[in-house]
């Protein structure tokens, strides 16, 4: 009932979501249970969306298994199936590298002594728009948008930072997708 509500809340009114959280409190086993369901819920949409299109289960398939003879290439749903397991783990460690990320640069451009917890808490209610990846079409894009959103408002809520100092943290976290995905020229 909490987690429906917490979710309910942030899409409903996020910036009265993101301000009401106590930033003080150093407990982070709570916002981390809350970003681990919503984050492999959100995951789960997107394997369905995966296994609804079979030309893309495939490309995703080539590019995993790049490297390997067609023989050892396992069917792609018993591939999703053996990866099940790992999404609670890579929601989990990608949360704590984003918020170490961007506590770091908080911290270098001057924001407040909050500890890291506080920025943890902005990172894991933030996965609450990982739901937002069930809806069809749009749900990619907005998942985007409404993170980028939730982020700079809680980082400016939880440091209290001005906006540019928020989006000049989160710089290197929003970019990540597009530096990982670069050709490497090898």
């Amino acid at each position: 009932l909490s987690f429906g509500l917490t979710v309910y809340f942030s899409l409903r009114s996020p910036t009265r979501y993101l301000k009401g959280i106590n930033y003080d409190r150093r407990d982070i086993a709570t916002p981390l249970i809350f970003a681990l369901v919503a984050g492999c819920m959100g995951q789960l949409a997107m394997w369905a969306h995966l296994l609804a299109n079979p030309e893309m289960l495939e490309q995703a398939m080539a590019a995993a298994t790049q490297g390997q003879s067609q023989a050892q290439a396992p069917d792609p749903k018993t591939f999703l199936m053996q990866l099940l397991p790992i999404i609670p783990i890579a929601v989990g460690v990608f949360l704590f590298i984003k918020a170490w990320i961007g506590h770091s640069m908080i911290r270098l451009l001057g924001g407040d002594s909050r500890p890291f917890s506080a920025t943890f808490r902005v990172f894991a209610y933030t996965e609450a728009m990982a739901l937002l990846l069930w809806v069809p079409v749009i749900g990619t894009s907005a998942y985007r948008f409404m993170s980028i959103f939730l982020l700079l408002t809680g980082i400016r809520a939880a440091h209290r930072v001005s906006l540019t100092t928020s989006m000049l943290a989160l710089m290197p976290i929003i970019l990540m997708p597009v530096l990982f995905s670069l050709p490497t020229g090898a």
